[in-house]
């Protein structure tokens, strides 16, 4: 049965504006759900756009730096503002999340939707962030104060790649560092796109989105001497071997690594109602049957 969804593309962003593969390239992202169905074409990365996008974000760093907290979570509320203002566009970006990835409308709407909030989070922090801490004691006092890193390489799973995104990516800002964010390649159109709206609000180089196989543009983006922070989540074995590449460089890792989770089925679960998702979870999604699709 063909769609009605006609097929989108999304780009790179890469110093303050939407751009091409360098060489063009893109690669096929179907329903999973519809295997027939064409959701979009996604750029695929190459080597040299991991550079560029990491020299960007490292020529962008003393400016981003040097702002102040207050300043820097002002942004973050306008940012939040625009990712939850326009209706019609989450609705869009959540059907176009649903069919790319598989996941009920209910759970797609619950990420975009909520994204905009960890932004806000973030910046509430600012009066706590700028504030030196003091720790008086022998031999000498203490002052405590905050520098960002640098560059951070946020990567982020296919399973919930906006909420995860949401614990990375609004406080390395409010911390001050610049990033290059790489959206798992089997779950990327939706991201893509809410990744360019954030990034279009911030200065040249602070945001910059990388799609594409993480077998091609993984090492050399954790792996690049200018990443100074690589902030990585998905499964144990990956995350083993992106210790051991930034490694080399003597690069600060934090992991969040998961696996299969193990389940019981016990001999009454057939005569057992399970609970709605909607009434209990979700509340305030759809009831008819489109929601879960």
């Amino acid at each position: 049965m063909p769609t009605q969804h006609p097929p989108i593309e999304t780009e790179l962003f890469i110093n303050g504006q939407s751009c091409k593969a360098s060489d063009g390239g893109t690669y096929a992202i179907h329903n999973p759900a519809r295997p027939d169905e064409l959701v979009g074409h996604a750029a695929a990365a190459t080597v040299e756009d991991v550079k560029s996008a990491v020299q960007a974000a490292h020529a962008a760093f003393p400016a981003w730096a040097a702002k102040s907290y207050q300043e820097r979570a002002e942004i973050l509320r306008q940012v939040a503002d625009v990712l939850t203002e326009d209706q019609a566009d989450v609705e869009y970006r959540s059907q176009l999340f649903c069919r790319e990835h598989g996941k009920i409308l209910c759970e797609t709407l619950l990420e975009i939707s909520r994204l905009g909030e960890r932004f806000r989070q973030s910046a509430d922090y600012a009066e706590r962030l700028a504030r030196d801490e003091y720790i008086e004691g022998p031999p000498f006092d203490t002052i405590i104060t905050r520098q960002p890193r640098g560059v951070a390489a946020l990567i982020v799973p296919w399973n919930w790649p906006l909420a995860i995104l949401g614990a990375k990516l609004p406080q390395a800002l409010m911390a001050g560092n610049t990033v290059v964010v790489k959206p798992s390649n089997n779950s990327a159109l939706a991201p893509a796109l809410t990744l360019h709206k954030i990034a279009a609000l911030l200065p040249p180089g602070v945001v910059n989105v990388l799609t594409g196989s993480s077998g091609l543009i993984g090492d050399p983006l954790v792996g690049h001497p200018r990443v100074r922070k690589v902030n990585f989540t998905g499964s144990v074995d990956i995350g083993r071997h992106v210790m051991k590449v930034a490694a080399d460089n003597i690069t600060p890792v934090t992991l969040e690594l998961g696996g299969n989770d193990a389940g019981l089925v016990l001999d009454d679960a057939g005569s057992m109602k399970p609970p709605s998702i909607a009434s209990t979870w979700a509340p305030s999604c759809r009831r008819d049957r489109s929601a879960w699709r």
